[in-house]
């Protein structure tokens, strides 16, 4: 894996920056990360604005909350919309992009899935709301607030009352690249599993470590 720095100006405080970037850059070389900082005046905290997120959450879910045995569907929410591949674009909601390369990056809106509804209401339902990704040169997690009703199994008729799980870790996520250049930041990844604290918020769907969508977004770094 490649990893390219920028060599700051000679100042004694920036080259310490600089050398504390290129530690934590080491590191993500390491295990496969990629981060590329392009030339800059100096090593500081960035706000982070607008852009948006292109994430599906796990497209095997997606096509069975949408098939003949769940016979639901999925839906965006909160500002996000979905896109022609069936992944949600969640628009930019700020975030920092730290001055040794790891970023956090918030998003807003939402994504419902729902199914099994035999005239009561679904009886399964998950929702995804606000994704927040932090990359820290090494690891990259998506977390988000979910809600979601206890699923009992497809002989369920009546659905069990939503609990609020709050925001937790959902995806951990492989192959993650950050690119910075030009005032903007963008992040790619290939991969994810889904993070052991996410394993009921998902209604026990799914163990520990199952295959889970990437996640990419390019937001405003200035």
């Amino acid at each position: 894996m490649a990893i390219a720095t920028t060599p700051s100006h000679p100042t004694h405080g920036r080259a310490r920056g600089a050398l504390r970037a290129l530690t934590a850059t080491a590191s993500a070389a390491a295990v496969g990360a990629v981060l590329v900082l392009a030339p800059s005046p100096a090593l500081a905290d960035t706000a982070l604005s607008g852009g948006s997120a292109d994430w599906g959450v796990k497209e095997s879910f997606r096509n069975y909350v949408s098939g003949f045995i769940a016979n639901g569907d999925y839906e965006a929410t909160g500002g996000a919309s979905l896109n022609n591949d069936g992944t949600v674009s969640f628009p930019g909601d700020g975030g920092v992009l730290a001055d040794d390369g790891s970023v956090d990056a918030a998003f807003s809106g939402g994504v419902v899935f729902t199914g099994h509804d035999y005239g009561n209401g679904p009886v399964l339902e998950i929702q995804v709301h606000n994704p927040r990704v932090e990359f820290d040169g090494t690891e990259a997690v998506i977390h988000a607030e979910v809600v979601s009703r206890p699923f009992d199994g497809v002989f369920q008729t009546t659905p069990n009352p939503l609990v609020d799980y709050g925001e937790i870790p959902v995806t951990e996520l492989t192959g993650e690249s950050l690119t910075v250049d030009g005032g903007e930041a963008s992040f790619t990844s290939t991969g994810g599993v889904l993070h052991e604290d996410a394993v009921e918020a998902f209604a026990g769907f799914y163990s520990a470590g199952t295959a889970m969508d990437p996640i990419d977004f390019t937001v405003s770094a200035n």
